[in-house]
This record gives structure tokens, C-alpha cells and sequence, in this order.
């Protein structure tokens, strides 16, 4: 396989020298429509199949309209796409994977604060929400910690999940 010179001196692979096949499918046109067993028996038929690329679309929550390119979040996964019967998770690896993405708790405020004001836009909100109170924040995080650590949960699964179906590509 051609080789090239990456900008830092070292010499990596062309993955443009070889021609590839593959699909375009959305996680959410599989059987189960999740990250699970499924994505990988996928992964499986294209390999036997000779195809090497999977190209996903947008993994995010979509809009209103069911658009992944609208949505609240660039990181946060659509919650739709977690396993019916995810594996045990342990609190301690949760924590880590919050601290190593600190978008996620302003996120998991932020989906609480839009179900708490109907889905309405956040210029819509009260002041002290839409201007970052922190004794009005931290009253909502007291008030809906349950529901802000099954956010944070989820967003762990669906990340483990993914990362899970990305080995298997490999």
C-alpha cells in the first residue's frame, strides 16, 4: 500500500490508495434500530459481504422535525438508540466519563430545564434560567438530580455502546 508523509515527519497509510466499498445506513435502520448485537451482526454481513465502509449518520437527539442536523447537542447521543438491555453500570466509571466530557452536565441541565418549560425555546425561559442563575440552577439540580444522573447514565451507556460497535469495525 502507498505510503505518505504526515506533517509531523512520521509516515502513516493512505487510506485513499485502496479503493473501498461500503453503505450508508443509519444505526436506526437496523432491526432493533440501537446500538447493540445487531450493529455488529451488521458490521459482520459487510464484511463477508467484501464492504469496508460504514458511513452513520448523525448519532445525536434529532429536532422537532427528526432531524439529526438540528440538533441541541453535537455530542449528546439520542437516547432512542440505547440497548433494550444495556450491561450493568458502575457508578465510578460514570463519574469518570463526566469528567472526561464536561459538556455533559450542563446538557443534562439543559434537557431538564427544556422539559420544565415545555419544550420551548430557551429565549423563552424565565430570566433566571435563560441567564444562568446559579442559586436558580443549583435549586434545579438539587430538585431533579434523579433525573440529571439518568441523563448522565444514558449518555455513559450510549457511549460505551458505540465504542463497543467501533472495536468491532476495527
Amino acid at each position: 500500500m502507498p505510503r505518505i508523509a504526515a506533517r509531523c515527519g512520521a509516515v502513516m497509510d493512505n487510506p485513499l490508495a485502496k479503493r473501498r466499498a461500503g453503505a450508508l445506513l443509519h444505526v436506526t435502520s437496523l432491526p432493533s434500530g440501537r446500538l447493540d448485537d445487531e450493529a455488529l451482526r451488521w458490521l459482520d454481513f459487510m464484511t463477508n459481504a467484501g464492504l469496508s465502509v460504514w458511513q452513520v449518520l448523525p448519532l445525536v437527539i434529532p429536532d422537532s422535525h427528526g432531524s439529526p442536523y438540528q440538533s441541541e447537542s453535537a455530542f449528546a447521543m439520542d437516547p432512542r438508540l440505547l440497548p433494550v438491555n444495556p450491561a450493568d453500570v458502575d457508578d465510578a466509571d460514570v463519574e469518570a466519563f463526566c469528567a472526561s466530557n464536561p459538556w455533559l452536565d450542563d446538557f443534562a441541565l439543559f434537557r431538564v430545564l427544556k422539559r420544565q418549560h415545555a419544550n420551548r425555546p430557551w429565549t423563552d425561559w424565565p430570566v433566571a434560567h435563560r441567564e444562568r442563575d446559579a442559586d436558580a440552577l443549583a435549586a434545579v439540580q438539587r430538585h431533579e438530580e434523579a433525573e440529571i444522573r439518568k441523563i448522565r447514565r444514558q449518555q455513559f451507556t450510549l457511549s460505551r455502546a458505540w465504542s463497543r460497535i467501533h472495536r468491532h469495525a476495527r
